[in-house]
């Protein structure tokens, strides 16, 4: 079993980040080890609980927990915690198409952080309105760490993720 958030900070400053941003749904394709197939994952107010079991072996082992985890991460900063190249990010069989959107509040603001591997593009909408991109994608990744998230992925990975299968 895998919680999709593990605070690892003092509560009250993993309060006021929380609260500051609540994760409502991620759907993603073409992602390590989920295939071309469009996944829609809904997530409640609070803990959520991510369990898995593969249909051919019955085990938990392999089932894509952690690679759910990490759909967050590469929406949100165009990485992954575990050490592999963006082309391992790409699901092995399709080799293309990877796609990731994530979708919070923040306030009264409602966000939507689209990101994808061949082809590459990061887009931000906010209240379904697309943030127009600066001249390069660098200064939007900035914009969404300083002026939206209001943390960067390093506070990201020490504070609000945490990947178990890392030693």
């Amino acid at each position: 079993m895998v919680v999709v958030i593990v605070m690892k900070c003092p509560i009250n400053l993993c309060v006021r980040i929380m609260n500051r941003l609540e994760f409502k749904r991620i759907r993603f394709r073409n992602f390590l080890s989920y295939g071309a197939k469009w996944q829609d994952i809904e997530l409640r107010k609070g803990l959520n609980l991510v369990t898995g079991k593969d249909e051919d072996t019955g085990k938990s082992n392999g089932s894509g927990k952690s690679s759910l985890l990490e759909t967050i991460s590469f929406a949100l900063f165009g990485t992954i915690h575990t050490d592999v190249t963006q082309s391992d990010i790409i699901n092995w069989k399709n080799r293309k198409g990877t796609e990731v959107e994530v979708y919070f509040t923040k306030g009264k603001n409602e966000y939507k952080v689209y990101r994808s591997l061949k082809p590459n593009a990061l887009e931000i909408y906010e209240n379904d309105k697309l943030i127009d991109p600066p001249s390069h994608v660098k200064y939007y990744q900035e914009q969404l760490e300083e002026e939206i998230l209001g943390f960067n992925k390093q506070t990201f990975s020490k504070i609000i993720h945490s990947n178990i299968n890392s030693s």
